[in-house]
């Protein structure tokens, strides 16, 4: 075999390209220095017999493997068998890089079948894209929580649990449609980690979560309709006008006002936030043996329209008296009517019960009834 050493090879006119009939035999070497001229070196490395390039202006100047699928560093390159992309430590192992004229929706990185169609790109926006109908993006060492698409313009998102946090406001709307919340085993809607709404598998619904809060249903304007029974287990206050109510089997609640021990009592109070029907007993005066004369009856918020009833009870020891010297609203002046101008009776004998009702027409007038006297 000949061996001819020459530092440069050319055509006949010194430029162009140089064509080889037979192959081209290289021999093993270690890797060269890069060179600084302008010019690449390709040589087969010696420590793992594979076919290289260097050049000072590809891969930082280090030297880059082309393997026998046929890399072109200017041109598409189509690899026909299976890849690897070995990085070192602190490197990035793969960048996709797009060029300066690309457009903006232009893709980067396509995955495809043999039959050419698109499973998954990545475009110049850094838009990333499942391409096909029913595809699925999966997380987790077991797939467990997926994004489904629905064949059409939907997706179901899967996993357990799921949980959607923002950071502010966040809205769930439909353009068209429904908005439907489905909880197998209730519904529960939060405020900072509180239930205000829960529905449950019986279909009970739960607003609220503390006794004292309000619960507003519509607005000024409108109205609510209730198409079934309404149990109401706490109480109910009505701001409004009840109209066309029949009531069936209601009592009223009887409101015991303390009886002071050993003391006068003068005047009795009853406040019609509390109910409607009171009760009292008077005291003994104990420093004088005697029962106490009760002048004053004092309502403390009763509206024109209102009606209350007043049991009084006497003295088991001392028998007292009410007098109705003054009927009056909020400690204001005496407005108590009576019937033909007469102060009503009174059961002045002990134990005995006498009943009243007491109902305010307007701001100036309570009328006085008696119910009944001497109940024993």
């Amino acid at each position: 075999m000949s061996t001819i050493k020459v530092n440069k090879i050319t055509n006949l006119t010194g430029s162009g390209h140089v064509e080889a009939e037979i192959p081209l035999k290289l021999k093993e070497s270690s890797e060269p220095s890069a060179v600084s001229d302008g010019h690449g070196l390709l040589f087969v490395d010696s420590a793992d017999n594979q076919l290289k390039y260097r050049h000072t202006s590809i891969n930082s100047g280090n030297s880059v493997t082309l393997s026998s699928t046929g890399v072109s560093l200017s041109s598409q390159n189509i690899f026909t068998r299976g890849q690897v992309i070995d990085g070192t430590a602190d490197e990035i192992t793969l960048r996709v890089q797009g060029h300066s004229t690309q457009s903006s929706s232009s893709e980067l990185f396509v995955v495809e079948k043999s039959d050419n169609s698109d499973l998954f790109s990545v475009d110049n926006t850094g838009n990333v894209r499942l391409k096909k109908d029913a595809s699925v993006f999966s997380m987790g060492l077991g797939n467990d929580f997926t994004i489904t698409h629905d064949n059409d313009t939907g997706a179901t998102i899967a996993g357990s649990p799921v949980t959607i946090t923002s950071a502010e406001a966040c809205t769930w709307s439909t353009s068209s449609g429904i908005l439907s919340l489905d909880g197998k085993n209730g519904v529960n809607i939060k405020e900072n980690g509180v239930n205000v709404l829960s529905i449950d598998t019986s279909r009970n619904i739960t607003i609220g979560n503390n006794s004292g809060e309000t619960i507003a249903i519509g607005h000024t304007t409108s109205e609510t309709t209730v198409g079934d029974n309404l149990t109401v287990a706490g109480n109910l206050t009505v701001s409004g006008i009840l109209d066309n109510v029949t009531l069936q089997s209601y009592k009223e609640t009887i409101v015991t006002i303390p009886t002071p021990s050993n003391s006068d009592i003068t005047s009795i109070n009853a406040d019609l936030n509390d109910g409607n029907v009171f009760f009292t007993q008077l005291a003994a005066n104990a420093a004088n043996n005697a029962g106490t004369s009760c002048s004053t009856i004092n309502f403390q918020n009763m509206s024109p329209g209102q009606s209350a009833t007043l049991i009084i009870k006497n003295n088991a020891s001392f028998a007292g008296n009410v007098t109705f010297s003054t009927v009056s609203i909020d400690g204001g002046s005496d407005i108590g009517r009576f019937p033909g101008n007469e102060v009503p009776a009174f059961s002045n004998t002990t134990n005995a019960v006498s009943i009243y009702t007491f109902f305010c027409f307007d701001s100036s007038n309570i009328y006085v009834m008696v119910g009944g006297l001497n109940f024993q």
